[in-house]
């Protein structure tokens, strides 16, 4: 038998632990690292993280009266939204908005949500408001809009 290492040896302790390993038991280490190394960079490396997120978040806005959002998908770079409700039925909500490619200024905001306030408008004084029938059909579960 061999004999045990001293004290302050853990490479010692480490070369008679590595003897005392069955075949069986290397094999399972080995598959043990090969599998966890690879979910370790995915968890804990920011830029392979990135590739699998997708973030969404509603901006604080203290400018306009619109819903000021910022989104990205799975590593594409960050969208701006700025939207307002058009109309709303139940739980449905029908909006609209603009989307940029840029962070919007202040002034950006304020004459975008001015712009999209006046479109809301419009729409509103037309009649032209959606409701859930006009988008889920007349019942015939085609999803055809009615004839006016």
């Amino acid at each position: 038998m061999s004999e045990p290492p001293p004290n302050g040896s853990r490479i010692g302790g480490l070369i008679n632990a590595a003897r005392g390993l069955t075949l069986t038991n290397a094999l399972v280490i080995v598959m043990i690292a090969v599998v966890l190394g690879p979910l370790y960079i995915m968890a804990f490396h920011p830029e392979v993280l990135d590739r699998f997120l997708s973030t969404y978040t509603v901006l604080q806005n203290s400018v306009s009266s619109c819903t000021y959002r910022r989104g990205r998908q799975k590593g594409e770079p960050y969208s701006y939204a700025i939207s307002t409700g058009l109309a709303y039925e139940g739980s449905s909500i029908w909006q609209i908005a603009v989307v940029l490619t840029h962070e919007p200024t202040a002034e950006e905001l304020k004459s975008y949500c001015k712009a999209l306030m006046l479109i809301v408008d419009k729409i509103r004084e037309r009649g032209d408001v959606p409701s859930t029938s006009d988008v889920l059909g007349d019942g015939d579960g085609r999803g055809r809009p009615r004839n006016p």
